[in-house]
């Protein structure tokens, strides 16, 4: 659900409205993805004050926290983990110049890709910490990280998948922020033409550098159901939460 009073830009979104598998809702003001807060004018964060958070997840990393820091909110409870999962990780450059190659070196960029979200939703502390919150009831959250596409749009897919969305919807809301970034991601596109007329397959890491590749979120959800024959099962290993709590939880944040 989109925020008013935001430029689309800031990728702000309610993932309350959702609907799941058994006819619920995903109940508004609970849950909220973004971009980086330091983006944020004087409006946009009045509209945040207003959204009475009790918690701010930041998942980017310690380097880009610091270098560019978010405004602060009084009674807010920060937490700052990083989304990135440092097995394999640290071989990918995930610059500018490491998501413009083409040929070879784009073939190869695309298979550490692929790796890196395969395994972004296990032992990930960032997302242990998200769900420690949830299964406390300390919310409304908002969870981000720069841009409120890839750390964060995985964020919102475990969310919505502990919640009982369906895999079509989930993948809808992940895809979103294309949309949000369209005018993003068509400029910088505009600028690589030439290059990408003769370099097809430097697109899809174009793509995700300024918005979300599909397939991408697709190897998160494929991974999950590869690595364990029931979600219930992936809630409890991963985030120590129960059958009977998650349960319990659908409950409390369904409608």
């Amino acid at each position: 659900m989109n925020i008013q009073g935001v430029r689309k830009l800031v990728n702000l979104r309610d993932l309350g409205g959702y609907p799941t598998m058994d006819g619920r809702t995903v109940k508004s003001g609970h849950f909220y993805r973004s971009a980086g807060l330091f983006l944020l004018n004087d409006q946009e964060l009045e509209v945040i004050r207003n959204l009475k958070l009790k918690v701010i997840l930041d998942l980017r990393t310690k380097l880009e926290y610091e270098e560019m820091p978010d405004p602060t909110f009084e009674g807010v409870k920060v937490l700052q983990y990083s989304g990135l999962v440092s097995r394999g990780s640290e071989g990918i450059d995930f610059s500018p110049n490491g998501m413009k190659q083409i040929g070879q070196g784009a073939e190869d960029q695309l298979n550490k890709l692929k790796g890196y979200y395969r395994q972004i939703a296990f032992e990930n502390e960032a997302y242990q910490k998200m769900f420690y919150e949830i299964q406390t009831m300390n919310t409304p959250i908002l969870f981000h990280c720069a841009y409120g596409k890839d750390r964060t749009g995985v964020a919102a897919m475990l969310i919505l998948l502990f919640l009982g969305v369906s895999e079509e919807v989930i993948m809808e809301d992940y895809l979103l922020s294309n949309e949000y970034l369209a005018e993003i991601i068509e400029e910088e596109m505009l600028k690589e033409k030439d290059k990408l007329e003769k370099h097809p397959e430097m697109k899809e890491l174009m793509t995700m550098l300024y918005g979300v590749s599909e397939n991408m979120g697709l190897f998160v959800l494929e991974r999950i159901h590869e690595k364990y024959q029931h979600l219930d099962d992936f809630f409890e290993q991963e985030f120590n939460i129960d059958k009977e709590q998650r349960k319990f939880l659908q409950d409390y944040y369904l409608e």
